[in-house]
């Protein structure tokens, strides 16, 4: 996050550290404690270093499925087996790999004590949205000793709100019962500590670094706590001056997820807006929502392949050569030109 109030860094792995840099691959923070490096002689962290030494062992797995599926297959047409079997090994070569994956998992966290597993899958949840990061979260902090966890409570909530902010959609309805169990604290109490010590980092994480259905978990937030304040407080700061002077092309590109928010939940907005009585702020939003751009549509398969940004490029440079083309038809020929200058006859 690059907003004003942005958490400070600390080592993810030795969290009483203060970070000194960044791993050189998955840029998590690391610090002193953490001397691993890589083949360019690059400071990387516990993790990335395990996953280098794990490539052996997944090569080794890889060969062996491989000289199973063979064998298998040939035993198969040896055999005289209908055609069909072979498809038994191609499902061997699909399933392999999810069944092996908690194995090669371990082997990425060898070594680790719990408390230096929860900010990094923490951050692995927030990224990627993977429920299973979000399971080994929950393990590993179940595990810290109660000493400890009370020490370190503080920069760890800082960085479960933001994951769990950017993934509700992807929670079940447990989470708040199992997110308060494993921090051991009251769920009224986690409730109350959303909006007022953690109320800063939520609202600018919102605002900052929004993600799909940010909204939905601001307007779950405010609506458990009965805190209008704070959705009053996060509506203001969506209107603020800061945002609403940026061009109409800064605006799509630094605050495109938010204003695809604003897009999408509309009518919740000015539903609030008009709750809290927000005149001003709810034509803000229907300015901000006139001047959002709607990703392109994909109009064929091949279309709906590309990311996003290529999709939009691509559209960029078609209406280009459209301009070009009209231009070309619109623009007089030399013989217009000519003819246009020759004086008319008496």
């Amino acid at each position: 996050m690059s907003f004003d109030g942005e958490i400070k860094e600390n080592c993810a792995f030795h969290i009483h550290n203060e970070s000194t840099e960044k791993c050189a691959e998955c840029k998590l923070a690391i610090c002193d404690l953490d001397q691993d490096y890589n083949m360019k002689q690059e400071r990387i962290c516990p993790i990335c270093a395990n996953r280098h030494n794990a490539k052996k062992t997944l090569r080794l797995f890889n060969y062996g499925l491989y000289a199973i599926i063979i064998v298998a297959s040939v035993v198969l047409i040896a055999l005289r087996f209908p055609i069909s079997y072979l498809f038994i090994p191609l499902l061997l070569l699909m399933v392999a790999p999810y069944v092996f994956r908690p194995y090669l998992l371990k082997l990425y966290f060898k070594g680790l004590e719990p408390q230096q597993v929860v900010i990094p899958v923490l951050k692995y949840f927030e990224i990627s949205g993977n429920p299973q990061y979000y399971s080994l979260f929950l393990k590993n902090i179940k595990a810290i000793p109660e000493e400890e966890l009370t020490k370190h409570k503080e920069i760890i909530m800082k960085h479960t709100i933001p994951a769990i902010a950017f993934n509700f959609s992807k929670l079940d309805d447990k989470w708040e019962n199992e997110l308060s169990e494993v921090l051991r604290i009251d769920k009224s109490e986690f409730r109350k500590d959303l909006t007022t010590k953690y109320r800063k980092i939520l609202i600018q994480t919102a605002l900052h670094g929004s993600q799909p259905n940010i909204s939905k978990f601001m307007f779950f937030v405010a609506e458990e706590t009965k805190d209008d304040d704070f959705l009053k407080e996060y509506i203001q700061e969506i209107c603020s001056d800061e945002i609403a002077k940026l061009s109409d092309k800064e605006l799509n590109t630094i605050y495109k997820d938010l204003l695809e928010e604003l897009y999408l939940f509309e009518e919740q907005f000015y539903e609030v807006c008009d709750r809290l009585n927000l005149s001003k702020e709810k034509e803000k939003i229907k300015n901000l929502v006139k001047r959002f751009v709607p990703p392109p549509v994909p109009k064929n398969q091949i279309e709906a392949l590309l990311p996003p940004e290529q999709l939009e490029q691509k559209r960029q440079m078609e209406e280009k050569q459209i301009d070009m083309i009209c231009l070309l038809y619109t623009s007089p020929s030399p013989r217009d030109l000519s003819t246009s200058r020759m004086p008319s006859s008496a």
